[in-house]
């Protein structure tokens, strides 16, 4: 993407366009396409917390990382988290400029309480109050679950219940 590092050797004196005929940036990017920066253009880059490993019944905060990938600052944005399918929680980020390729972290303020199974979709919407002018990096979806604990058997012979499985695959 346009925030990625430009890598390869300066042939712009061979080749100064891209398959669509944009002018190549020096050195070029990777690939037959260099990439267009659109005007406000926002991704979600990670969440921070919770990470696994995570165990059932903790209070958990939701803390995400969010990248300007566009030309134009941003001074505000909605971002948004949902746990396993529920109302979407927001947050309304407001700050002074979030350069082109710079990263914001924010906390919600309500937080979650883990289970054994924890599905989180988070995304951003309205980058300087206007459409997202590329959504296709607004979202992310992370599926955690509690690790295995005790003493387990794979053992064929006998059912599959309680400590045992019949399959490696089935464990």
């Amino acid at each position: 993407g346009p925030c990625s590092a430009p890598t390869g050797q300066n042939l712009t004196a061979y080749v100064p366009t891209d398959i669509d005929q944009n002018t190549r940036s020096n050195p070029p990017r990777r690939g037959c396409n260099e990439p267009a920066f659109l005007a406000n253009d926002l991704a979600m880059d990670s969440m921070t917390s919770p990470i696994p490993p995570i165990t059932s019944g903790v209070g958990a905060s939701i803390t995400v990382r969010f990248k300007n990938v566009g030309s134009t600052p941003i001074y505000s944005a909605l971002l948004y988290y949902s746990f396993n399918g529920g109302t979407p929680v927001a947050y309304s980020y407001s700050g002074s400029g979030l350069a082109t390729c710079g990263t914001a972290t924010i906390t919600f303020g309500t937080g979650i309480t883990l289970g054994a199974v924890n599905s989180f979709k988070v995304y951003t919407a309205l980058p300087n109050g206007s459409a997202d002018s590329n959504r296709s990096k607004d979202t992310l979806t992370y599926n955690y679950f509690t690790p295995m604990s005790g003493t387990f058997t794979i053992n064929g012979s006998a059912p599959t219940a309680g400590t045992n499985f019949n399959t490696f695959t089935a464990a």
